[in-house]
């Protein structure tokens, strides 16, 4: 449906506990662009050719891709649709770097996961079960596509989040690209000024909190830079922002301070949780129901605990032993 002007979206079926994903398509005068694929799995498939038999859209008639973020929800049928439409797939540096590192190699990917799990006190059969559930994931984001990264869209190891001055012309539009580390290290809004369209994908969500967590190749603190960018969506005119995940939502500051205070009080949990020498594994199971989790969500509530312990490390709360396991403690 119409969610904005000459912007469709297409709520595409997902194999995973948030059910749907998601995507759009942006209409200017010579054409479609895409803003992100949804994930490689044969309802999903089947979703995308009853939009495009409704809308009247051939997949030739889209002419540029763009990628959000590296997660598969996202990413996974960017190279079926460059070869259905022979469109350019565009990601910012890191993203496409993820793509790679992440998605070219499932059994590298999952065995990298479980040593960072293990190294924080995971169990080794949990942790070898979520690295399984992670090689599954793999099959579902091929064929990778051809990506051609906007260099010019690379946070500065220095910056906290980058806000370019020039537009990006998508689909003959001027949009304000956004790079917003947190959910992933160069996630990519895009803001409209013309209409007051955010194209937020999972930077911001309507009715839960976007999952920050730690991986094995993510970038320190990214809890910390999550906050710290909000500021760049606060001085934006913004009337709709329309997510990768839930319903559109036109409340954005609300949302965001929403979205702070969850955070602080997830913090308050983790201090509360720590004890003298604990792990991010017997917080985690302090906080969240570890045993009554999918593999999925045990990875996210796992990263997450870790990238909660690390910002209160980096605020100078707590200490942080690096030898396995890797254990907290209140700083004195």
């Amino acid at each position: 449906m119409f969610v904005a002007p000459d912007i469709i979206q297409v709520e595409l079926p997902l194999p995973f506990p948030l059910k749907i994903v998601n995507c759009y398509l942006v209409r200017g005068p010579d054409g479609w662009a895409l803003i992100d694929s949804g994930i490689n799995w044969p309802p999903a498939l089947e979703a995308w050719q009853r939009a495009l038999a409704q809308w009247s859209i051939r997949p030739r008639d889209v002419c540029e891709i763009y990628i959000t973020h590296y997660h598969p929800d996202h990413v996974g049928l960017a190279g079926w649709w460059q070869r259905q439409s022979d469109a350019p797939v565009f990601m910012t540096p890191l993203e496409a770097r993820s793509v790679i590192e992440v998605w070219s190699d499932g059994p590298w990917t999952g065995r990298q996961l479980a040593a960072l799990f293990t190294a924080h006190g995971m169990p080794e059969t949990l942790a070898q079960a979520v690295a399984e559930r992670s090689e599954g994931t793999h099959e579902m984001t091929q064929p990778l596509p051809e990506i051609t990264p906007l260099a010019q869209l690379a946070i500065p190891a220095d910056a906290e989040y980058l806000v370019p001055a020039a537009p990006l012309l998508i689909a003959g539009r001027a949009f304000q690209p956004l790079v917003l580390p947190g959910h992933a290290d160069e996630h990519l809004c895009l803001f409209e000024p013309a209409t007051g369209v955010l194209l937020a994908a999972d930077h911001v969500l309507p009715r839960i909190s976007p999952n920050i967590s730690v991986l094995p190749h993510t970038r320190p603190d990214p809890l910390g830079r999550y906050l710290r960018s909000f500021a760049a969506l606060e001085s934006l005119a913004v009337e709709i922002v329309l997510p990768g995940h839930g319903l559109a939502l036109t409340n954005l500051h609300e949302r965001l301070e929403q979205l702070r205070s969850h955070h602080i009080d997830r913090l308050e949990e983790m201090l509360t949780a720590i004890g003298a020498g604990t792990t991010a594994y017997e917080i985690a199971t302090r906080i969240f129901r570890m045993d009554q989790l999918s593999p999925h969500q045990v990875q996210f509530a796992m990263g997450e605990t870790i990238a909660h312990l690390d910002y209160l490390v980096a605020e100078d709360r707590v200490d942080r032993s690096d030898s396995e396991p890797v254990t907290y403690r209140l700083k004195r």
